[in-house]
């Protein structure tokens, strides 16, 4: 099996993860905190690009997030 393709498929648009949690159905937080991940360092993922504190996403927390919107559907 191959491993997506970053270049094709990136999209760390804060909107576009927040659906993925919608989908999900659980709190930013919960999420935060099963993936073992900062609180803080999740959120800066998932506000206004424009802000000064925001973070692109990594790649990875993107697929894991698919990933896991797609197996509650």
């Amino acid at each position: 099996m191959r491993p997506p393709n970053k270049v094709a498929h990136y999209n760390p648009d804060p909107a576009y993860l927040r659906s993925l949690i919608g989908q999900i159905g659980l709190s930013q937080r919960e999420i935060a905190k099963r993936l073992g991940y900062a609180e803080n360092n999740f959120r800066r993922h998932l506000i206004h690009a424009d802000r000064s504190s925001y973070r692109p996403a990594p790649y990875l927390l993107q697929v894991v997030l698919e990933c896991w919107a797609a197996s509650v559907d």
